[in-house]
């Protein structure tokens, strides 16, 4: 059901564009869904061609450019389709060029935990429609997958794992408010991106708080399955695991 429901708002929300997590930009893309050019466009392959940043401009871009840009990909959203939400998204982002030059940037999960810390989720009360919440709890979830990757975790130092780790923790509480938008799915973001810091952080990795099984194993690798046998033992561990560490 809860699949069935997100896969809608999709399509709506593809439908209609997005001016969600908009900031000032330097390029935006030519053509864009709901567009007459983006109709003629004859498949798949042609639409990921016609979103592709020129080469002379893409390695110029700021990294906020280029995260920003990153939530605006029409593809974006399209993990909503696939069975292990993580392989959606990096089949549906892996042939953007954008998205290859933000994963080289260094810096690169230290502006989305910046961007992420600082979402105020109540932005979602200034919504009018489901399809525009719908939209809205897509991207913040793509965020979160896309912070997930390990090459990023691993470029950050020891002190900013934790204060990262922190700051999933304390989105997490901000969540339990809007349970009805950011629930489900939004537990589910958030324990996938525990399970890939936690193991990456020295003192929690001596203790092994996360539980061990094939289950886990498969959840931290491919995001599946996400049961609530899975999902709340690892959000316990956030917690406990913030506690050790405080």
């Amino acid at each position: 059901m809860y699949k069935s429901t997100i896969r809608l708002l999709l399509l709506n929300a593809i439908l209609v564009g997005s001016t969600l997590f908009a900031s000032g930009q330097s390029w935006d893309y030519p053509v864009k869904p709901g567009s007459e050019e983006w109709a003629k466009l004859n498949d798949v392959s042609e639409r990921i061609k016609a979103c592709q940043i020129p080469e002379d401009i893409v390695t110029k871009l700021p990294t906020e450019e280029l995260f920003t840009l990153c939530t605006k990909h029409p593809f974006f959203r399209s993990y909503a389709f696939a069975n292990s939400p993580i392989e959606g998204f990096r089949n549906s982002m892996g042939s953007f060029n954008g998205y290859s030059e933000l994963l080289k940037r260094p810096n690169a999960l230290e502006v989305m935990a910046d961007f992420y810390k600082k979402e105020n989720f109540s932005r979602i009360d200034t919504l009018k429609t489901d399809i525009a919440k719908g939209e809205y709890s897509l991207r913040l979830h793509g965020v979160e997958l896309m912070m997930s990757n390990d090459l990023l975790i691993g470029k950050l130092s020891a002190e900013k794992k934790k204060l990262f780790l922190k700051t999933i923790y304390a989105k997490y509480e901000e969540k339990l408010a809007y349970k009805e938008e950011l629930g489900g799915f939004g537990s589910v973001t958030t324990a996938f991106l525990a399970a890939k810091v936690i193991p990456t952080i020295a003192e929690l990795k001596v203790i092994s708080v996360l539980p061990a099984s094939k289950k886990m194993e498969s959840f931290q690798t491919r995001m599946i399955p996400f049961d609530q046998d899975i999902v709340d033992p690892i959000l316990k561990s956030l917690s406990a695991s913030l506690a050790l560490l405080n």
